[in-house]
């Protein structure tokens, strides 16, 4: 891979000359920071390399074609991608618009970013209240590979319009959730009962139906099992049961009905 300036370009394009071929190609589509993304270069290259291409008569300020009106297909696509938890960006990108055509055409038709998202995609924030959980406890089931979630790629955050500065948000979908459910190590965080959304509350209940097991408090356990609490603790570490440890608290989890 070649450098210009400190834009790191793709590896299709071997020479300022590739770059300008396609800003002279994609002109009329394509506006300056989605060119920039497409090259992997810098807005700031981009913007340069086209002056030059202005200057040159090569093309023209006006040519870009804005006024391309949206039809049915584009919006589904726009709202099946938001669903799954693309960034305005990347959406507007999938779509040949700008991030802030998309808001708008959002707007024109009544509704947000946010509300087409829906039941769909949640930040990792929202997930602790749909969980009715400590923001803290969903980001240590994110550091522990249990939770799935994605960098929408963008900076954008939930609840706010268009893109903004910073590290991308994790944006957590459906599916993703789903497929948390059935991690047994996570269940003494939360009640199925607690999840605000009745189709994915159905799923936690059936998981733990099915489990033919159950979880025990360290003290519960050590009751049952006739042990010192301080002993659980040792069967934990060496192996002897299986556990989970969720803010400080020890469960061993044992086999039968409740």
């Amino acid at each position: 891979m070649r450098r210009v300036g400190k834009a790191v370009r793709l590896h299709t394009v071997e020479s300022a000359e590739d770059a300008r071929a396609f800003l002279i190609k994609t002109h009329e589509r394509l506006s300056a920071a989605q060119q920039a993304r497409r090259l992997r270069l810098r807005y700031s290259y981009v913007l340069k390399l086209r002056s030059a291409l202005i200057a040159e008569g090569k093309i023209q300020p006006g040519d870009r074609k804005v006024q391309r009106p949206w039809r049915a297909g584009d919006d589904r696509k726009v709202d099946l991608l938001l669903r799954q938890g693309r960034s305005v960006v990347a959406v507007a990108e999938a779509v040949g618009r700008t991030a802030r055509a998309v808001v708008l055409r959002l707007r024109a038709r009544g509704t947000t970013v946010d509300e087409v998202r829906a039941g769909h995609v949640w930040s990792v924030r929202q997930v602790a209240a749909l969980f009715g959980v400590g923001e803290g406890v969903t980001y240590t089931w994110k550091a522990r590979g249990w939770l799935r979630s994605e960098a929408n790629g963008s900076g954008e955050h939930l609840g706010r319009a268009l893109p903004a500065r910073g590290a991308p948000e994790q944006l957590v979908t459906r599916a993703a959730l789903a497929e948390f459910l059935a991690v047994r190590e996570a269940w003494p965080a939360y009640e199925p009962a607690q999840i605000g959304d009745a189709a994915l509350r159905t799923i936690a209940e059936q998981e733990r139906a099915r489990a033919g097991g159950r979880w025990l408090s360290s003290r519960e356990y050590a009751q049952l099992a006739g042990y010192h609490i301080n002993h659980v603790s040792w069967l934990l570490t060496h192996g002897k049961v299986q556990g989970t440890k969720i803010e400080g608290r020890i469960y061993v989890w044992i086999e039968g009905p409740k």
